[in-house]
């Protein structure tokens, strides 16, 4: 079942006065002063406007005495359908116990090839809008930029980010409808940064409010192991299946179940995040989060910091134990170059290659045994003095430092 709630629907169901000024003052927070006095009463009419259209769209009606539709829900059901082995899926996501490893394995595979194609969310996504803003709010030649900028922003990789004023810049000022139509030449640079101004406010405030919230509550986007920072989309059916899956898989092995949570512990709880692998999945846990209800304490990652140094140390006193292996690309080189000179010095021998991966790596690791043997080792002291300093530079040069003449 397909659902919506963008954030323009915590409206009431009836347009009032609130309702415009809470979506003006979302578009344009405290720049006010940049809209001229005639502006603001034809913006708000256009907002009322994509308002009344965005309660229609999004409204239910009953298709049969089973089911209840809306207009979006109808578009997102025909453009990303189920598979036809959904059922199939299904059960076997829920059946997790009695199923064999080859099962499992062909049912992750099978539901990680359900992603859907770039193409397919950018029609949802730019036919929603459409449908939506009237075509005074950019004009229609500004509106085919903004549909490309939407394609653009759903073909992204992780990490990248599209730039408003790229979007912006591309865009005829002059055919904005509602944007003040006096113009003096002498002003020319002032009135095109104000309208550019403007229009980057309201292009911003559709980004915010509807099209990246269809895309929260309708698509699953991840990245894929081994794939770089491409991103797959999944539909939300397909995804809660494959999370259910993954996740009884990951605690029949892995878990223990709490409880009870104290909201108040100095350590927070972590997130899970599940990444497609062939086969089966990769579960990555992040401690990004506050710890406790006060969110101004640091998070996890800032409260282990003096751990992450003891380890630190720890690494550089049995640093020759460790051979080859590396911890950043700094080392790579250092100790590439410290091979080919003793490869050079032993005449250049024949060489032969192998990788290996270990399957389960951590997961096999017990922690028990683990925390036995941290314990017990003599490398690692009862008490540790760290020492915090900050250095001062100016011109590239430290402070206090001797000058050379």
């Amino acid at each position: 079942m397909f659902r919506l709630k963008p954030n323009l629907l915590s409206y009431e169901q009836q347009q009032t006065e609130a309702t415009l000024n809470d979506m003006l003052d979302k578009t344009f927070t405290n720049n006010f002063d940049l809209l001229r006095h005639n502006e603001l009463p034809d913006l708000r009419k256009i907002y009322a406007e994509m308002l009344g259209k965005l309660r229609r769209v999004f409204s239910y009606f009953k298709k049969d005495q089973r089911s209840q539709w809306s207009e979006f829900s109808s578009l997102l059901a025909d453009t990303c359908p189920m598979p036809k082995n959904y059922r199939t899926l299904s059960l076997l996501a829920h059946s997790f116990h009695k199923n064999t490893a080859d099962q499992n394995a062909w049912a992750f595979n099978e539901l990680y090839s359900n992603s859907l194609p770039y193409h397919k969310v950018s029609h949802v996504l730019i036919s929603t809008v459409c449908i939506l803003m009237p075509k005074t709010l950019l004009s229609e030649a500004n509106s085919l930029i903004l549909f490309e900028s939407i394609d653009e922003f759903v073909r992204m990789k992780r990490f990248e980010n599209i730039k408003l004023e790229d979007i912006v810049y591309r865009m005829d000022m002059f055919k904005v409808p509602w944007l003040c139509p006096h113009y003096n030449h002498k002003f020319h640079k002032q009135i095109m940064s104000r309208r550019r101004k403007v229009v980057a406010l309201v292009i911003l405030f559709l980004y915010n409010q509807l099209i990246v919230p269809i895309v929260q509550y309708n698509f699953y986007v991840t990245d894929y192991h081994k794939e770089g920072n491409k991103l797959f989309y999944y539909s939300k059916p397909i995804w809660t299946l494959i999370a259910h899956l993954a996740i009884t898989m990951f605690s029949q092995n892995n878990l223990q179940p709490v409880q009870f949570i104290d909201n108040s512990m100095s350590y927070p709880q972590g997130k899970l995040r599940i990444m497609p692998k062939k086969d089966s999945f990769r579960p990555i846990i992040t401690f990004n989060r506050k710890a406790g209800i006060d969110k101004e304490r640091a998070n996890l990652n800032q409260l282990l910091q003096d751990t992450q140094l003891v380890l630190r140390n720890l690494k550089e006193i049995v640093g020759v134990k460790f051979g080859y292996c590396v911890f950043d690309n700094r080392h790579i080189s250092r100790k590439y170059d410290a091979f080919v000179k003793k490869w050079r010095e032993q005449g250049c021998p024949e060489l032969s290659f192998f990788t290996l991966d270990i399957m389960k790596c951590y997961d096999s690791i017990s922690p028990s045994k683990l925390l036995d043997m941290i314990k017990d080792t003599p490398l690692i002291e009862d008490i540790y003095l760290i020492i915090k300093y900050q250095r001062m530079y100016r011109n590239k040069r430290p402070l206090g430092g001797q000058k050379s003449l």
